[in-house]
């Protein structure tokens, strides 16, 4: 399916570039810098349990993910990973998550909710500019829980 993976970690993908949907394989724990910047047509990213981080700019400009549901195993998400997604209206998290970097969701015009569900245990910090630019943002749901 062209995942290039190294000791857990998909270091590149060089699969077919208008792939509209893709699921991420069992035994990913990590993806890599920029892995999936360049899919602009990409408006469907299945991601696995036991995936614990997602490095800088990793879907950087996916301009066609519209939904992100990360896996209850995501602990990070890295410097701008999702930036200029114009498309995505929402993200939901349910695991452990200790580090929304800078910029993480930055300029994801059409976000319009994130859901930290009561099974997220949520570390801070959030970064202040994790958000910025996402005009359409309206509701930032924290279930009751415990927040270290």
């Amino acid at each position: 399916m062209g995942f290039v993976i190294k000791n857990g970690r998909l270091i590149r993908y060089s699969g077919n570039l208008k792939v509209v949907g893709l699921t991420i394989p069992k035994g990913v724990r990590y993806i890599e810098d920029g892995v999936f910047s360049p899919l602009k047509y990409l408006e469907k990213l299945v991601l696995p349990e036991g995936l614990w981080g997602i490095g800088t700019r990793s879907m950087c400009d996916c301009v066609s993910l519209r939904e992100v549901v990360f896996p209850k195993s995501l602990q990070q998400i890295g410097r701008y990973a999702f930036e200029g997604c114009v498309n995505l209206e929402k993200v939901t998290f349910s695991g452990n998550v200790r580090l929304l970097d800078v910029g993480c969701f930055q300029n994801c015009y059409s976000l319009r909710e994130v859901t930290f569900t009561k099974e997220c245990r949520l570390y801070l910090p959030i970064d202040r500019e994790c958000f910025k630019g996402c005009l359409s943002l309206e509701d930032v749901h924290i279930s009751a829980h415990d927040c270290s």
